[in-house]
């Protein structure tokens, strides 16, 4: 099955593109973690951050761009595997992304909360299949 979950921050604001056959689109990415809890300072934080590449068609890329660097979102879909050759360059890049079919906007937890205990909050803002 190929399925995927991520939950993470974005790394820079978001902007539609239209594509030569006029379908619009965005290229976006999600800097997701491991959430761990800090005895110490008795609160959660993330580690071993990574930064995933996604792509997202239509009205999901539309209600995306409404968000800006540093914005908590959830992301489902699915991973492809492109491969495209720069101009200019003389070697094919291979580049794994998510196809984002799901998009949900993370709210910001009441203090003293972690993200697990607020994952129910999840409200879906954007689907396509």
């Amino acid at each position: 099955m190929n399925q995927v979950r991520l939950e993470g921050n974005v790394v820079r604001d978001i902007e539609v593109r239209v594509s030569e056959n006029g379908k619009q689109y965005t290229i976006f990415s999600l800097a997701a973690g491991t959430p761990v809890f800090d005895k110490e300072k008795q609160a959660w934080k993330t580690r071993h951050p990574v930064f995933a590449d996604c792509i997202a068609w239509g009205e999901t890329a539309e209600t995306l761009a409404e968000f800006r660097k540093g914005e908590r979102i959830a992301v489902e879909g699915h991973l492809i595997k492109r491969k495209y050759k720069p101009k200019n360059f003389d070697k094919e890049i291979y580049q794994t992304q998510v196809v984002v079919t799901k998009v949900y906007k993370k709210l910001k937890p009441p203090q003293g909360a972690n993200w697990d205990e607020f994952a129910s909050a999840d409200d879906i803002i954007s689907e396509t299949l």
